[in-house]
C-alpha cells in the first residue's frame, strides 16, 4: 500500500519552535517594555506580562511567528540542497572546489 507523502516536516517545525520561544525572551530582541507592561516575541508579540499576576497570550502572533520560521527554515533547507546539488554537478564536470 502507498503512503501519501506529508508535507509538513515534525522536525522543521519542532526547531521553529524553539528559536521562537529562544527569541523571545532574550532581552534587547524579544523583550518589550511598554510603561509597567513587558511583552515577549520576536518578530510579533504573543505573550505580555501586565502586573500584578496578569498575563495576555495573543495566539496569532504566536501563530505567526511560527509560520515564518517554518517557512524560512523550509526555504533555507531547499536552498542548501540546491547548492549541494550544484556542487556535485560541478564536480562531475571535472571543476574543483
Amino acid at each position: 500500500m502507498l503512503k501519501a507523502k506529508s508535507t509538513f516536516n515534525f522536525k522543521i517545525f519542532s526547531l521553529s519552535f524553539i528559536i521562537v520561544m529562544i527569541l523571545s525572551f532574550i532581552p534587547q530582541i524579544g523583550i518589550k517594555e511598554e510603561g509597567p507592561y513587558t511583552y515577549y516575541g520576536f518578530p510579533a508579540r504573543w505573550l505580555g506580562n501586565l502586573g500584578e499576576g496578569d498575563y495576555s497570550f495573543e495566539l496569532f502572533g504566536l501563530l505567526f511567528n511560527l509560520a515564518l520560521l517554518y517557512f524560512l527554515l523550509i526555504f533555507f533547507k531547499k536552498m542548501i540542497g540546491a547548492f549541494k546539488a550544484s556542487l556535485k554537478g560541478n564536480n562531475k564536470n571535472g571543476f574543483d572546489t
